[in-house]
């Protein structure tokens, strides 16, 4: 709980995945309440309007934030990434 760990974020159309100390199925974080259907992208929906590719994507890339308590928690080596290849990094706090 104390350690140092790595979190990964993935999302397409508002469709997100999340992953700790590694960006791959065994370690990504799954929601026990969540339902895959068979053609719809697994992960967590947090677009407002729905799912289904057809919508105005969530989230735009607009505001980035950060909030824990005092000592909690701290940042370092954030990276966001266009989501298709070759994923250039679009933002970066070092």
């Amino acid at each position: 709980m104390y350690n140092q760990h790595n979190i990964y974020a993935e999302s397409n159309f508002g469709i997100f995945d999340f992953f700790i100390d590694g960006n791959d199925a065994a370690h990504k974080i799954k929601d026990p309440t969540v339902v895959a259907q068979r053609f719809a992208p697994s992960g967590i929906n947090l677009n407002p309007v729905g799912s289904g590719n057809n919508y105005i994507s969530f989230p735009m890339l607009a505001d980035i934030g950060f909030k824990v308590t005092v000592g909690q928690a701290w940042f370092s080596d954030v990276q966001l990434r266009n989501f298709r290849e070759p994923s250039n990094i679009l933002f970066a706090e070092l």
